[in-house]
């Protein structure tokens, strides 16, 4: 069965048409004004109705035909029966359709966002369900909570038991009391359920000390007790006990481009070291080791200075 869109021009492919004599040669030359039946059943119909559409033989496809059927065709929603027949031509043809809303047969058939099923709640439970305040959002009335009826108090809020014997009406809340509503909610449970959770909130920071925006104690951090594995930047030290300078801290020290270090072996070189080759032109000066070259120097016949190379 093919569906329709209702109140809608449309195609559609009757056939095969075949020859009466023979019940198989197919017939390319049927005219639907001329057939003795050219006609459709609505549904719920008791009497058939003439097409107001137009039957074309199809190309290529010898014994089918393209049927256009019109708005009028098609007015009415549900079964549609085809029925066309010539007695002296072809063999009946019968074909159902299924007419059905614009909105379910685009949904269904049209491009993919075209339209959406729609679907709306008009019972439950064998109940009407009310137009919602809101178009789109269904309007909730609880009525019940745990098989007990629910009531409401000032302002149609309602009210929710805590404990069996105790009940209170949930507000709006806001600053100091609203912290003490709730400490009087966990001082109720303390007391219904006999139970106390000092030992696992002695941690927390009381009143005052969130007032102050402190920790207690045992968050503090011990200088006497307590190391620091990695330290980025230190912003003062009070003392300097402990410290010391590592191996290449003074390598930093740079003295015309030069390490502090290497700076200090050759202007010892110079002054106490060794030196050979004095009144050559050419001086080299050892380190205090004695054997290490620090500076070769050129001098001329005055000891003036021309040329130094640092080793």
């Amino acid at each position: 069965m093919l569906y329709l869109k209702a109140d809608t021009i449309t195609e559609v492919v009757v056939g095969p048409a075949v020859a009466v004599g023979d019940a198989f040669t197919p017939v390319t030359n049927l005219v639907g004004a001329s057939a003795d039946e050219f006609e459709i059943i609505k549904h719920g119909a008791t009497a058939t109705t003439t097409i107001a559409g137009t039957l074309a033989a199809i190309t290529g496809a010898d014994g089918y035909y393209a049927l256009d059927l019109s708005a009028t065709d098609t007015n009415t929603e549900g079964r549609l029966t085809l029925l066309i027949n010539d007695d002296s031509l072809i063999l009946p043809i019968r074909m159902e359709f299924m007419v059905v809303n614009a909105n379910v047969f685009d949904s269904m058939f049209a491009v993919a966002g075209t339209d959406k099923l729609q679907v709306d709640v008009v019972e439950q439970v064998g109940g009407t369900v009310p137009t919602p305040n809101t178009a789109g959002i269904p309007d909730v009335n609880v009525r019940e909570w745990l098989d007990v009826a629910v009531t409401l108090s000032a302002g149609n809020k309602p009210e929710v038991a805590l404990l069996a014997a105790t009940q209170a009406t949930i507000d709006v809340i806001d600053g100091a009391a609203g912290l003490v509503f709730i400490k009087g909610i966990v001082d109720l449970i303390f007391t219904s359920t006999g139970t106390t959770l000092d030992t696992k909130v002695d941690d927390i920071p009381t009143v005052a000390e969130l007032n102050l925006r402190t920790l207690p104690t045992a968050s503090y951090f011990d200088p006497a007790a307590d190391t620091v594995a990695n330290v980025t930047t230190v912003g003062s030290v009070t003392t300097k006990t402990g410290y010391a300078l590592v191996a290449t801290g003074l390598d930093l020290v740079l003295i015309d481009g030069k390490a502090f270090p290497v700076a200090t072996q050759i202007i010892a070189a110079s002054v106490i070291g060794i030196i050979s080759g004095a009144g050559t032109g050419t001086e080299v000066f050892k380190g205090l080791d004695k054997t290490t070259t620090r500076a070769t120097v050129t001098v001329d016949a005055s000891g003036n200075r021309s040329a130094i190379i640092y080793v």
